[in-house]
């Protein structure tokens, strides 16, 4: 065909060779559409390796070929996994380009893996400054141990001896008096009477009188209230009644001793002491309890027996202490005795049950404390 007739008739003019980039350049993607395609549609990602070289001039590289004196470049892998390279050479992969999400991800965490191997030793001085740190976490200090013993021990003493402080007082007296059910007096006192004469003995055990306080006392008809016998035995009331005070108040000083040192120096001690103390006042009580109830009678004179000498606290029936103070009195009392040491048992309980957060505060607390900083 000559030129005339290309220019006569374009559209059997044959398409332009396509440009080959010099060797040991890439191909620009999108740098030379086909006739009749859209100038954006991306090249081919694969070249097989029987690539036209017929479009190539002679003595240029062909397309996919590697350049002489290049290194062979690696051509793309075929959906059967076979490298299609001109060379015999193995291909390798990129491991940025090939590797996949997962393969990426496991070599991220291969990397923040902690190491494995043996630990190194430590000098002798960072070794004996190990151990003292461990011997000071795990120390226990003898005399705090022995206070929180110690405070473990009273703390059933205290609970119950302020119960019967709470019962051996007017109150409860005028609750027993009005409360329904109370048996009456069967020999005539009233209400009232019962009251004012029951009173004068509560006061006495918690006042600093001496017997004449009840030996002097007459009813409506001027004659002696009490017996002389009764005046003894109440005498003798006073004074268990007054040595039992006195040794809760020595308990309790002591226990707020103890409290104090343990707060500064025994991180958790008081806690723990109150705790062992409170489950050691609900055994006790329980156990007193069960013993009541199945003997009352003998339970009641078992106590008079061990606190008071024999045939000093036995009435008659229609004698005035019998007749201010009868047997329901004394069951009605030691019910409150219980009920209240169990309700302070409860309060405690919620308060130092040993949680995990709560001796985890107590470690911490100890661990500053042993290293200075609080």
């Amino acid at each position: 065909m000559t030129d005339q007739d290309a220019q006569d008739h374009p559209d059997l003019t044959a398409p332009p060779a396509a440009t080959v980039p010099p060797a040991g350049t890439a191909a620009t993607p999108g740098a030379a559409a086909p006739a009749g395609g859209r100038p954006d549609s991306p090249p081919a990602e694969s070249v097989s390796g029987a690539s036209a070289v017929g479009d190539a001039s002679p003595g240029e590289p062909a397309v996919g070929e590697p350049a002489v004196g290049d290194a062979p470049r690696v051509a793309s892998v075929s959906g059967d996994g076979a490298d299609s390279a001109s060379s015999g050479a193995a291909p390798s992969r990129s491991p940025d380009l090939a590797s996949g999400p997962a393969e990426r991800a496991a070599a991220v965490a291969a990397a923040m893996r902690p190491p494995t191997g043996p630990k190194p030793e430590l000098d002798p001085q960072a070794q004996r400054r190990h151990a003292a740190r461990e011997a000071a976490l795990t120390a226990k200090p003898v005399l705090a141990r022995v206070l929180q013993a110690a405070l473990a021990v009273a703390y059933p003493f205290l609970l119950i001896i302020g119960a019967i402080k709470l019962v051996a007082s007017p109150w409860f007296l005028w609750l027993e008096y009005h409360r329904p059910g109370f048996p009456a007096d069967g020999f005539g006192f009233t209400a009232a009477e019962r009251l004012t004469y029951g009173s004068y003995g509560v006061d006495y055990l918690n006042n600093a009188a001496g017997a004449d306080y009840l030996g002097g006392l007459v009813d409506g008809s001027g004659n002696p209230l009490l017996l002389n016998t009764e005046v003894a035995h109440m005498a003798d009331v006073k004074a268990v009644v007054a040595a039992t005070f006195l040794a809760g108040l020595i308990l309790l000083l002591g226990a707020l001793a103890a409290c104090a040192y343990l707060a500064r120096r025994y991180a958790g001690g008081v806690r723990r002491a109150l705790f062992s103390g409170t489950v050691a006042a609900l055994v006790l009580i329980a156990g007193l309890g069960v013993l009541a109830a199945l003997n009352w009678q003998a339970f009641f004179s078992g106590f008079h027996q061990v606190f008071f000498a024999e045939g000093t606290w036995t009435f008659r029936i229609d004698d005035t202490l019998i007749r201010l103070y009868p047997p329901q009195f004394w069951i009605d009392a030691g019910l409150a005795v219980a009920v209240l040491v169990l309700a302070a048992a409860l309060v405690t309980l919620a308060a130092t049950w040993p949680t995990a957060r709560r001796r985890e505060r107590s470690r911490l607390r100890q661990e500053a404390r042993d290293f200075g900083i609080a």
